[in-house]
Parts: C-alpha cells; sequence; structure tokens
C-alpha cells in the first residue's frame, strides 16, 4: 500500500494545475506511486484499461482563480 511520503506531492500538483488535458497526461503509478507525463502524441496507444497507470485529471481553471483570490 502506497503511503503518501511515497508520492511527489509537487508533481502532483503540477498535474492538477494542467490545462492542456487532452494533450497531455500526468499518470500516477497506483503500485509504485510513480508519476509520470506522456502525451497522446508521443503514446498514441496507451491504454489505461490494461496497466497499473491511473491518469491525474487535472482541475479546472476555476478552481485555481478561487483559490488565488481567497475564495
Amino acid at each position: 500500500m502506497l503511503e503518501i511520503s511515497d508520492l511527489d506531492l509537487d508533481a502532483i500538483v503540477m498535474a492538477l494545475q494542467s490545462q492542456d488535458a487532452y494533450e497531455q497526461l500526468w499518470l500516477i503509478d497506483s503500485a509504485t506511486g510513480e508519476i509520470t507525463f506522456t502525451s497522446r502524441e508521443l503514446d498514441p496507444d496507451l491504454d489505461l484499461d490494461d496497466s497499473d497507470l491511473i491518469w491525474i485529471d487535472p482541475l479546472p481553471s476555476r478552481v485555481w482563480y478561487r483559490d488565488g483570490a481567497g475564495g
């Protein structure tokens, strides 16, 4: 089981802030906690259903705006 200390929190923040969701994919390996970056252009045959990789779905920009505005 992964522990929070096994994760690169800075990389997770970058993944959550990424606004090019269709072009860029930030993935976390559910077994190791390793975070990788790829794109559909670099890896067009990537099948998330057949792997231990989980897509980190970015948060909408309104979340970051609200956070920065103190709301």
